[in-house]
C-alpha cells in the first residue's frame, strides 16, 4: 500500500474516534461507546475475530459499565452495540434483520435471539492489527476524552489486558502519541490549567479535605496531595475553585471511582453502601457521615452544589443517597 495513502486513511480513522458521538443530557455521563470501543480494540490486539456475538458483548460490556460507568439499575449495552454504527467505526452486518424501535433503540432479547454480531469496521480492524501503536494511540485518546487519569490504568487493564504490558508496543505508542497532530489538537481543546492544583491546595491549606493528610518536603513541594475535579475535567468540568477539592492520592482515586461522594448542604462524606456492608478495614468507611475535615478558606470557593450533584449522579457507586446523620 502507498505510504501516503496509509497515512491519510489512518488519520481519517482517528478522526472517527475523536468525533465519537456520546449521548448527553444535562451533563450526565454515558461512557457506553468509549468502553465498547476500548474493549473492541483490546480484542483486536489479542488477535480475536473481528465480529463478536451480541451475547458476549452484553456480558462483557455490561461488566465494564457496572465497574466504570454511573451506578444504574439497567446499563443497556445494546445501545452502543447498535448506535455506534453511525460513528463510522462499528459494523453490524445483519442490521437489516433487526426491528428498530421508534426511538432508535433495539431490544437486547432480539439481538440475542437472532444471533446478531458486530465489530469494528474492516479498515479499522486491519489498521489496528498491523499497527498496534496506532491502536494504543486511539485507546489513550478515548481515555483522555472520557475518563479522569485516576481510572486510566484500571480501564486499560480491563479492556486492553496483557497487550498493555508489551513493552515494544507501549514504547511505540508513546512515539506515536508525540507525533499525533490529532491528539495534540485534543489536548489544546481541553488544556488543563497549570495553576489549578496550586490554587486548590492553597484553598484547603495544603491538606486533604477528607483525612487532613499533609506532608511538605524541604524543597517546598507537597507530594501525594492532589487537586481533584468534582465534575470531571473530561466531562467539561471547569478549572474553578468551586469545582475542585484537595485530596490525598488515596481519597482522590476513591472519589473518582465513586466510593464516596459529598452532600451539597452539609458537605458530609457519604460512602457507598456496597463498601459499608463489607467487614474490612479501609481508609474511607470511618469518614461516613462526617463533615469534611478541612473546609475551603472562603465561602465562594466551597464546592458548588451543581458539581456535587453531578458527582452523586454520575460517579457515586450507589443508586440513591441515604439520609445522613452526624456520627
Amino acid at each position: 500500500m502507498n505510504a501516503s495513502l496509509y497515512s491519510v486513511n489512518a488519520t481519517a480513522i482517528l478522526r472517527h474516534f475523536n468525533g465519537l458521538t456520546v449521548w448527553q443530557r444535562r451533563h450526565e455521563r454515558a461512557p457506553h461507546k468509549p468502553l465498547l470501543a476500548l474493549w473492541a480494540i483490546g480484542r483486536c490486539l489479542r488477535g480475536c475475530a473481528r465480529l463478536v456475538d451480541y451475547k458476549t458483548v452484553h456480558t462483557e460490556l455490561g461488566a465494564l459499565l457496572k465497574k466504570f460507568g454511573p451506578s444504574r439499575q439497567n446499563y443497556k449495552p445494546q445501545e452502543p452495540f447498535w448506535r455506534m454504527q453511525k460513528d463510522g467505526i462499528w459494523q453490524v452486518p445483519s442490521a437489516e434483520q433487526v426491528r428498530v424501535q421508534s426511538n432508535g433503540s433495539v431490544a437486547p432479547t432480539e439481538l440475542r435471539k437472532l444471533g446478531i454480531v458486530g465489530g469494528l469496521t474492516t479498515p479499522i480492524h486491519e489498521l489496528f492489527r498491523r499497527d498496534s501503536a496506532k491502536a494504543l494511540e486511539v485507546a489513550h485518546l478515548l481515555l483522555d476524552a472520557h475518563f479522569p487519569e485516576t481510572l486510566h490504568r484500571a480501564i486499560l487493564e480491563e479492556t486492553i489486558g496483557d497487550c498493555l504490558f508489551d513493552t515494544n508496543r507501549v514504547a511505540d505508542s508513546k512515539v506515536e502519541l508525540d507525533k499525533s497532530e490529532l491528539l495534540k489538537s485534543t489536548y489544546v481543546r481541553r488544556r488543563r490549567n497549570p495553576k489549578f492544583r496550586r490554587k486548590i491546595l492553597e484553598t484547603y491549606a495544603f491538606r486533604c479535605a477528607v483525612c487532613e493528610f499533609s506532608l511538605e518536603f524541604p524543597n517546598g513541594t507537597w507530594p501525594a496531595l492532589e487537586a481533584a475535579h468534582i465534575m470531571w475535567h473530561s466531562c467539561l468540568g471547569p478549572d474553578d475553585t468551586n469545582n475542585g477539592i484537595s485530596l490525598c492520592v488515596v481519597h482522590h482515586e476513591l472519589f473518582d471511582w465513586g466510593a464516596f461522594t459529598i452532600l451539597p448542604d452539609s458537605l458530609r462524606v457519604v460512602v457507598s453502601r456496597a463498601l459499608l456492608r463489607r467487614k474490612s478495614r479501609d481508609s474511607i468507611r470511618q469518614f461516613h457521615g462526617s463533615p469534611l475535615s478541612v473546609s475551603a478558606k472562603h465561602t465562594d470557593d466551597r464546592p458548588a452544589d451543581a458539581f456535587l450533584n453531578w458527582h452523586a449522579r454520575n460517579v457515586f457507586k450507589d443508586n440513591r443517597l441515604p439520609e445522613m446523620k452526624a456520627g
